[in-house]
């Protein structure tokens, strides 16, 4: 199969999405003793990743594409991606629909605590406050936040804060119910500032029983950091 995919990848005849399709399809199923086929569909995209005539989805297809087919050490890859999404960031050219797509990829793709994460976070956040958008579309960016597992929990708690300002009661139960991941990992990360937020959240009774215990364990974490909060200083 990997090799009739490779033979396939070669015609001049297939659009960018096949051919973006058709090297994550033969990085995924070339058998680990060919490795030769998985660098033959990184290159594949590699090669794409320099064309200039590529619109703005097809480059963000195309950067997902390159984050999923690395690994860990392969940081030419992800350099390359991170770099198509850092310059369309950069564009003032793009609709609201094109700076949520390429925030939420570089956001999602990102390595924790980087830089570019923390970038992608802020522009994520950004949107959802921009009083110019829908309310739908600024609840499509919360949304985007909040589905997010990243360990950084206090993206999450703004993200939550910006939500309580655009709907009540029920309406942001069941959004909640319909949108928040769980983050299951004991990395999670909140600010010693934000503990009396997680705090004022978790006592609502608008949230989902999913959230609530999760923000509990959350805080049992985070014990130590009481001593933190001025206000609460013996």
């Amino acid at each position: 199969m990997a090799q009739a995919l490779l033979l396939f990848s070669q015609r001049s005849d297939l659009s960018i999405q096949q051919q973006v399709e058709v090297a994550r399809t033969l990085y995924k199923w070339s058998p680990l003793s060919e490795e030769e086929l998985q660098q033959q569909a990184q290159q594949l995209l590699l090669h794409l990743a320099q064309r200039s005539d590529l619109s703005i989805e097809q480059q963000v297809q195309v950067a997902q594409a390159l984050y999923q087919c690395s690994s860990s050490p392969e940081k030419e890859l992800q350099q390359q991606a991170q770099h198509l999404l850092l310059h369309l960031a950069q564009r003032s050219d793009l609709s609201i629909e094109q700076q949520v797509q390429v925030a939420q990829t570089l956001y999602q793709y990102s390595s924790s605590n980087s830089e570019e994460e923390r970038q992608a976070a802020q522009r994520l956040i950004t949107l959802a406050k921009d009083q110019g958008l829908t309310i739908d579309q600024r609840l499509q960016v919360i949304g985007i936040l909040l589905r997010s597992k990243k360990e950084n929990y206090s993206v999450k708690l703004e993200a939550l804060q910006i939500l309580s300002t655009l709907l009540e009661g029920d309406a942001i139960r069941q959004f909640l119910e319909e949108r928040w991941e769980t983050t299951f990992t004991k990395k999670k990360k909140a600010n010693s500032s934000d503990i009396k937020l997680i705090i004022e959240f978790a006592k609502k009774d608008i949230l989902p029983i999913k959230v609530h215990d999760e923000m509990y364990l959350l805080l049992r974490q985070m014990v130590p950091e009481f001593r933190s909060i001025p206000e609460l200083k013996v």
